[in-house]
């Protein structure tokens, strides 16, 4: 954008422009919502002034508020930081998905422009979210578009800090009939205003997001510092009802084993939910459990990190027990697991970081078919498409 400052006139939109997220309140700042929002607009405002352009604030409210839509005390966000922190990765739902696509529609249509450049869709929900908005927003409203040269860019720092996710965006792209020419941008005359510019957002931590960035501009080697744009040549033919690149992250892993589990004990009585991190979206999930198990009930194990937000959503199908962090809690609990006789099927959330110790620590219970996942939306994912199917 600075490069073209010149010969472009630039209305950036923020979709998400209702937040209450800052890195002051990481510091332990009380600042509600309406003042973050604030806050972020100004910084908004003046990067667009320092570009020659306008801001735009759609209005949106970000995932991190959406997972509870109050002004959090400090009590509660340290209570509930690493559920707040994984909903920022969940996939969203069709009426999210929805809402967003029809403020994507308002917004291309009061403000006219010759090119519209949007997110191939990060890791962060709230981007895999723009990236499907914009599509379904093309597709049911094709004149939207007309005359229109369409761009997706490459978003830093999560294109280095996250170079599978691209991958697999572009590839989910690419299968559903999109036609995409690659641009690369050489920006080394531009490097140093860059982090000038990105540094207007004091409340957020550029710092600690500076080195990904700067890798995110190198990582085609000995071209130079450079950014992505993938100019759209022909629009995806068809869009999975739980969108483009959000229904291939979610489905991209365990998929057939998902599906193959939940049909073998859908009847079950008695289902063993470990969660060892918090899920994110445990009253969705929870619901979505109920569906998928009509006659089951749930004996969940959560850690510290867990209890806040599943102790939230209380239900007389569910009976919560407490395990302490760490490896060797974990360990005594699939002690006491194995000298059970029968074990019901077990559901084992475990995270990223946490999966080889999971794999591990499930062959000390040998009884239970066990189905481990990083994240709750492969199950969701596969619970909706079936729905959809059946339909």
């Amino acid at each position: 954008m600075w490069l073209r400052r010149l010969e472009c006139a630039f209305a950036i939109a923020t979709m998400a422009s209702r937040s209450n997220h800052t890195r002051y309140r990481d510091l332990g700042c009380d600042l509600d919502t309406k003042e973050v929002t604030e806050i972020r607009r100004r910084e908004s405002e003046l990067f667009a002034r320092m570009i020659g352009g306008e801001h735009v604030s759609v209005g949106m409210t970000d995932a991190s508020l959406r997972y509870r839509d109050t002004d959090w005390t400090s009590d509660f966000f340290s209570r509930h930081r690493m559920s707040i922190r994984i909903r920022t990765s969940r996939i969203a739902d069709n009426r999210e998905r929805q809402q967003w696509a029809n403020a994507v529609t308002r917004l291309l249509t009061e403000y006219p422009s010759d090119e519209v450049w949007f997110p191939l869709g990060g890791p962060h929900t709230d981007h895999m979210l723009t990236a499907d908005a914009c599509f379904a927003a093309f597709l049911s409203n094709p004149a939207l578009i007309a005359g229109r040269v369409l761009r997706v860019y490459a978003e830093s720092p999560y294109a280095a800090r996250r170079p599978q996710h691209m991958n697999d965006a572009l590839e989910a792209l690419r299968k559903s009939g999109t036609v995409l020419e690659e641009e690369l941008v050489r920006i080394d005359a531009a490097s140093r205003q860059k982090r000038r510019l990105a540094s207007i957002y004091d409340s957020q931590n550029i710092e600690e997001m500076r080195a990904d960035t700067e890798a995110s501009a190198f990582m085609r080697g000995s071209a130079g510092q450079s950014e992505l744009l993938w100019t759209l040549q022909v629009l995806p033919k068809q869009i999975d009802p739980s969108g483009i690149v959000s229904a291939a992250i979610a489905g991209q892993q365990q998929e057939e084993a998902v599906a193959a589990w939940l049909l073998k004990n859908k009847e079950e009585e008695r289902l063993r939910v470990l969660l060892s991190m918090p899920t994110g979206l445990w009253a969705t999930d929870l619901k979505a459990l109920c569906i998928a198990f009509p006659r089951a009930k749930f004996e969940v194990y959560v850690t510290p990190a867990a209890e806040a937000e599943v102790g939230d959503v209380p239900s007389d199908r569910v009976k919560v027990w407490k395990v302490a962090s760490g490896a060797l809690a974990w360990l005594f609990l699939s002690l006491q697991f194995f000298s059970v006789m029968k074990s019901p099927p077990t559901l084992f959330h475990a995270g990223h970081r946490r999966l080889c110790q999971a794999r591990i620590l499930s062959r000390l219970w040998p009884g239970s078919d066990t189905l481990i996942v990083t994240s709750m939306d492969p199950l969701v994912h596969a619970l909706r498409a079936r729905r959809f199917n059946d339909e």
